[in-house]
């Protein structure tokens, strides 16, 4: 085995000796330099008269859990130049270990990695896995000492402000849009410090920032070349606010079509059949049934590859699974299902007595868990409010009327109800959602209006923006969201920009 391969910096080292100290678990390497010369770090002189030695221990990358010190006989020499302050000094190697340093720069390396992954105590754990003992603050100090280049020039920023203390002194942040970096911080959020940052780099293209008149002022003035695309969120929360606003005239509609709502679930299932029906699908039933898709693909291909005489370790490598999923497909006779995990618990024993008491009309948990502690459970409460919730989703309880609203929505919570996408709502908001349009017909108006927008921002659908801003500003408009597009006119390039383009 070549040891020297091993070396942080082969070219330049040379292997003495190789000490297993079994009593500390760690592993001496005694190497020595093998130039004849070294530079003076001052003047830059080659100099090879020595003037001494002395022995430099540094830390290096484990091997095999085992803790590695590199010992290097370190020279220092004679510096001739008279015009040189520095008549001593001492060898360096950069690609060993930076001067005064304690870790090899491999090591170093490392650990920097470490801390920006995963940061201090979760880094501190990783490290001690991997046989690297350092310290949480010495993760961090790792990364603030980490510099971080900014090579090339940015073609693409966005700008938005910082606050220094919320409300009182705020700075600008300018990042690179395509690196995801920051570029730089100013110390104010002002039109001429933005100006003149823009016009050092004249090589910035697009510029995406929010609709405030300060970032519009600067970019026109410091980038008048560049184009300007406006920020969608902002974009987005104007109109929520604006259509928000309208609502606040239509409480009165509101409280009614929460009152029709409430009327129209019956108490009996049999008058509304539909009362209990889950129209909606989680999130995670709808990964579970994209991950099984995936997995029955899988298998067809599997399947198809095996009839063709294919062995079952190329067809691992041609769909890029393990070889052993290969075999288990290929056993199973069929597309293996996975089982739905049983967990054990406390309230086992005493199911058949509370599924009883569920079926004769209790639903109250506390009630139940009371009931059972009396007869010995040791188990917690919210245990029981668990198992009762399950029931309770899965089939309600004959004379238990279905969720409806306990009290009348505020009009901040129907816009947010109006712009939530259809998949995250939950049953009894897209029953509200839909008394609210169906009985409304301000608000429908509002929202059919509003809702064109918001498919325009979401799809990139700028080319529209004309239309539906003259039916914005018609006479007929709600006035808060013919305000909204009268606003647009301002920084009209800027928003035709941000619904046709990706940049944000």
């Amino acid at each position: 085995m070549r040891v020297r391969a091993f070396l942080p910096d082969e070219q330049s080292l040379e292997l003495e000796d190789l000490e297993h100290d079994e009593a500390h678990q760690r592993v001496l390497i005694r190497v020595r330099s093998v130039a004849n010369s070294c530079t003076c770090p001052k003047c830059g002189r080659s100099s090879q008269r020595t003037h001494s030695r002395y022995l430099r221990k540094l830390t290096d990358l484990p091997w095999q859990g085992l803790r590695v010190h590199l010992v290097w006989s370190t020279r220092r020499f004679f510096c001739d130049a008279d015009e040189c302050l520095q008549k001593i000094f001492t060898e360096r190697l950069p690609a060993v270990a930076a001067p005064h340093s304690r870790r090899t720069e491999r090591l170093t390396l490392a650990i920097r990695c470490i801390g920006f992954a995963c940061g201090g105590e979760i880094g501190t754990r990783l490290a001690d896995r991997l046989g690297i003992g350092v310290s949480a603050d010495s993760l961090l100090r790792e990364i603030r000492k980490s510099r971080i280049s900014h090579e090339g020039h940015p073609r693409a920023v966005g700008v938005d402000d910082w606050a220094y203390r919320k409300g009182q002194r705020y700075g600008t942040l300018i990042c690179d849009l395509e690196t995801g970096r920051a570029l730089d911080l100013l110390p104010d959020r002002d039109v001429d410090s933005l100006a003149k940052w823009l016009q050092g780099h004249s090589s910035i293209e697009i510029i995406s920032r929010d609709r405030g008149d300060i970032y519009r002022k600067g970019a026109t003035t410091g980038a008048p070349h560049a184009l300007q695309v406006a920020d969608r969120f902002h974009l987005m929360k104007n109109l929520r606010d604006a259509f928000g606003r309208f609502l606040e005239g239509q409480s009165k509609a509101i409280r009614n079509a929460t009152q029709q709502l409430q009327s129209v679930i019956t108490d009996d299932p049999e008058q509304n059949p539909q009362a209990f029906q889950k129209t909606t699908t989680t999130n995670r039933q709808a990964r579970r049934a994209v991950n099984r898709e995936r997995r029955e693909a899988l298998y067809d291909q599997a399947i198809q590859l095996r009839k063709q005489g294919i062995s079952a370790r190329s067809i691992a490598k041609q769909l890029g699974v393990h070889r052993s999923t290969v075999r288990k497909y290929l056993q199973a006779g069929g597309f293996p299902e996975r089982a739905s995990r049983e967990y054990a618990s406390q309230t086992d024993p005493f199911k058949d007595y509370l599924w009883n008491r569920w079926q004769t009309g209790c639903c109250n948990a506390t009630l139940l868990w009371k009931e059972i502690v009396a007869s010995g459970f040791k188990g917690s409460y919210p245990s029981v409010r668990r198992l009762v919730a399950r029931w309770r989703k899965a089939q309600p309880m004959a004379g238990k009327t279905r969720s409806v609203p306990k009290r009348v929505p505020s009009p901040t919570q129907v816009s947010w109800l109006l712009f939530k996408r259809e998949s995250k709502l939950s049953e009894e908001e897209i029953a509200l959602k839909n008394t609210v349009l169906k009985h409304c017909s301000e608000i429908r108006s509002a929202w059919q209006l509003a809702r064109r927008f918001v498919v325009m921002l979401r799809k990139r659908k700028g080319r529209f923006l004309d239309r539906w801003f003259e039916k914005a500003t018609h006479c007929d408009a709600p006035t808060p969201i013919r305000q909204f597009a009268e606003g647009l006119r301002n920084d009209w390039e800027a928003v035709v920009a941000a619904l046709s383009l990706n940049w944000n």
